[in-house]
This record gives structure tokens, C-alpha cells and sequence, in this order.
């Protein structure tokens, strides 16, 4: 049995450059990396894949409520083909240090949760160890509030078993990482170990600082062709759950699974008003098997699958 995979999803053209940074890890593990269908995958990467030990899995299903940056359903179907005792929470924005895996291990052996180390540029476009979110320091017991899917590890098994990510979650970075960190807790009773020298080095999101992107992640629908949001302003400091000013010409709204989405009068798209809300519901109400994650994913993938084998085409519904 495979001891370790790490689970990425990128929606990046190069892929050989993201690839690329594996060159120098040190340790055994397969990297699984979730591709866009429609992207082009050449003989370079190939091989670049292969001298690394990645599969490159192209991805077969779309999340089917709106969602900015939907990392919690890519990683469910990455999950869906995870086979190692352990799995490694990365995304396209990290760049890994050659220990990371090593370090991972060290403690995951140990029966730990392992949540490792992120640092970021200074003014002076150079990574700096002093700058760090966490402010370094030494290795410690943490919540999961520190459990971030761009480097964090668990145990397969304990994903599984809580159903992966929660799909409900949506817009942006939302925390559907710390969510899945929570239920495993529940499910478990795991303590998550900080491991400052599990390391890797963030890359700006240059995309974001567009006009498009920024109002993407003040609400706007991804993909809506009439792209309007459905908040009148954002308070200084606010968050979804205060934009409570809704443009109703454009937009109706329902409840589903305790939760406040709307939806576009003209092309039908769909999103929530809260970004946090699943983590705040699961939480309020002690669940650790989230109703729509993995093998909801799971269940769609096998239908593109078989689909594909028939030869017709296939796509997903609005939940």
C-alpha cells in the first residue's frame, strides 16, 4: 500500500512549471493532480510527471453551484482516486521545500493531524522565514482551525469516513479545509500537530488583484454572463453574512440545507449568501459526516465514466 499522495488541483496552463517544483522533494509519494479537461497536456509534462511520480487525472465533473475557486469539490474527486494510508493537502499556490513530504510523514506517523508552514514574500519580492502567519516557532499542538488545504496532511481514512470536503461551501478561500479538519476531530479525536519545518512558499495570486477577480470574490456569480452581484455595497471590513442589500430585480432567493442561496433570474446560476455558512451549521450542529461531499462526487464521477465509455457526452445538473 502507498504510504503517502498528495492531493492538488490546479487551473493553471503551465502545468510543466507547477510540476516542476516537485523536481527537488525528497521522499516517496505519488502527487495526484486534478487537470481541466479543456487544457492541453503535452509530451514535456508527461515526462516531467513521470520523473516525478504525478498522475495527472483530468477532471470530469463541475461543481454545479457557482463557485470562485471550488476547491472542495476538486479535491473530493481527487479523493475518489486516493489509495494511500496518508494524503497531503496542496494547492498550485505553494511552492514545496524538499523536506515537505519527510516532514509530513515524521509525524503523521505519530498519529497526528500535521498542518505545516507557510511563508510569504516581503516588499522586496523575496521569500522571507520571518514573515509567517503563524509567526514560526516551534513545534506545537494546534486546532483546526490551522488545518489549510494548501499543506496539511491526515490519514485517508478519516476523510473517508467523514465524507471529504463539504460541498456547500463556496466563493473564494472559505474555509472547507478547516471545516474538514473540524469533523475529522469529531470523528477521531486526532489532535492536529504545527510543524514548522513542513514548508512551503506561497505564490502571490497576481490573477486576483483584477478588477474581474475582485468583484468575483465580492459576490458576483462566477460565470454569470450578466456578472452582477447581488449585494448593493461592501462594508468596510465585512464579510457575505453582513451584505445584506440585495439587487431583487436580478436575483430570487431560497433556503437549502439551512442555507440562504440565490440565483440568477436570467441564466439560472446559483450561489450562497455566506460563505461560511456550512462550517457554521456543521459546527452548530455536531456533524461530522457532511450530507454532500465525496461520495456525491463519487457518484457523479462513475456516471461521466460510464458515459465516456459509451461514447456520449455528459454533463452535470444543478443539484
Amino acid at each position: 500500500m502507498k504510504e503517502l499522495q498528495v492531493i492538488t488541483a490546479t487551473q493553471k496552463p503551465e502545468l510543466h512549471k507547477f510540476l516542476s517544483y516537485w523536481k527537488e522533494v525528497k521522499g516517496k509519494a505519488e502527487i495526484l493532480v486534478l487537470f481541466e479537461q479543456h487544457l492541453p497536456y503535452d509530451e514535456e509534462e508527461k515526462q516531467i510527471s513521470d520523473n516525478i511520480n504525478a498522475r495527472i487525472i483530468k477532471q470530469r465533473t463541475t461543481l454545479p453551484i457557482v463557485n470562485c475557486m471550488p476547491q472542495a469539490w476538486n479535491r473530493n474527486e481527487l479523493l475518489t482516486y486516493a489509495d494511500a494510508e496518508y494524503v497531503l493537502f496542496h494547492d498550485d499556490w505553494q511552492i514545496p521545500v524538499p523536506d515537505l513530504v519527510n516532514e509530513h510523514l515524521r509525524y503523521l506517523r505519530k498519529g497526528y493531524y500535521v498542518c505545516g508552514r507557510i511563508i510569504f514574500r516581503d516588499k522586496t519580492d523575496q521569500y522571507n522565514v520571518e514573515i509567517d502567519h503563524r509567526n514560526a516557532g516551534a513545534l506545537r499542538k494546534c486546532t483546526y482551525s490551522w488545518f489549510w488545504g494548501c499543506n496539511s496532511s491526515c490519514p485517508l481514512e478519516d476523510v473517508l469516513a467523514v465524507n471529504g470536503f463539504d460541498n456547500y461551501f463556496n466563493g473564494g478561500t472559505s474555509g472547507e479545509d478547516c471545516d474538514l479538519g473540524m469533523r475529522m476531530q469529531r470523528y477521531s479525536r486526532h489532535q492536529f500537530l504545527y510543524n514548522p519545518k513542513a514548508i512551503t512558499k506561497h505564490i502571490s495570486h497576481v490573477h486576483l488583484d483584477t478588477e474581474k477577480s475582485r468583484m468575483k470574490r465580492a459576490g458576483r456569480i462566477a460565470g454569470c454572463p450578466h456578472n452582477l452581484s447581488p449585494f448593493e455595497y461592501i462594508p468596510e471590513g465585512g464579510h457575505f453574512g453582513d451584505w445584506n442589500l440585495m439587487k431583487s430585480e436580478q436575483f430570487e432567493f431560497f433556503f437549502h440545507g439551512g442555507f440562504k442561496y440565490y440565483k440568477c433570474k436570467y441564466c439560472g446560476q446559483v450561489g450562497i449568501t455566506d460563505s461560511y455558512a456550512p462550517w457554521i451549521y456543521n459546527r452548530n450542529h455536531n456533524i461530522a459526516h457532511c450530507s454532500w461531499g465525496m461520495e456525491e462526487v463519487k457518484i457523479l464521477l462513475e456516471e461521466a465514466h460510464k458515459n465516456e465509455r459509451s461514447g456520449s457526452s455528459y454533463h452535470n445538473q444543478e443539484a
